[in-house]
């Protein structure tokens, strides 16, 4: 059987040499593997996890401290105007239930449970709230009974320190208290009291808008 010599590859011509096919790769895709976008998606859902959680650790309770600074600060600015109406027209009894008023507009918003309070069960829940904060004899007095107190019996002196006590609990009260701040439930009705009607009718009055 005759064979074809193999022309020499120095001297043959392109076409004569016995070569190969080249074969091409695929070529390669754009779109990453799948892997790559289910990694991807990991790595967005981790992150939205991580906002969400940030929103409502951080941002949230910082955005409630801020207006509850706000609104304690526009009480306390009450209690201003109201101590200079006193000086001005040295009506006690009012200057007593606008000071009572006052702290009644922080639980209508804060803790609604005590806005019919009066007497021991309203000195107590403002003691229970924040118990680091305590009132002076003559200022608990007042408190308990409100502008029923003999007003014979309250001097320049007293009204000021009542004064200054409730703006410094409104200070305390710009962090809303934790532990529980619901009275006792009396084992006897109780009607309410002049005193708790009169606040109750301020307070619908004298309510700041926020």
């Amino acid at each position: 059987m005759a064979t074809h010599p193999v022309p020499h590859p120095a001297t043959a011509a392109p076409a004569q040499l016995p070569l190969a096919d080249i074969h091409l790769p695929d070529p390669v895709s754009g779109w990453p593997a799948l892997g790559w976008w289910l990694l991807g998606v990991a790595v967005l859902m981790a992150l939205a996890a991580a906002c969400y959680v940030g929103y409502l650790r951080l941002w949230l309770p910082w955005q409630q401290r801020r207006q509850t600074r706000a609104y304690c600060q526009s009480l306390q600015t009450r209690l201003q105007q109201a101590r200079t109406e006193w000086l001005q027209q040295r009506q006690t009894d009012r200057y007593l239930l606008t000071l009572q008023a006052t702290l009644k507009l922080w639980c209508q918003r804060y803790a609604p449970q005590a806005t019919t309070l009066h007497g021991d069960d309203w000195l107590a829940f403002l003691q229970r709230c924040y118990p680091n904060h305590d009132f002076d004899d003559n200022s608990r007095r007042l408190l308990q009974h409100g502008h029923y107190a003999l007003l014979a019996n309250i001097d320049d002196q007293q009204l000021e320190t009542l004064h200054q006590s409730m703006l410094n609990w409104l200070v305390e009260a710009t962090v809303i208290p934790t532990t529980p701040t619901t009275p006792t439930t009396p084992t006897t009705p109780v009607m309410p009291s002049s005193n708790s009607v009169t606040t109750a009718h301020v307070i619908q009055q004298q309510e700041p808008q926020s």
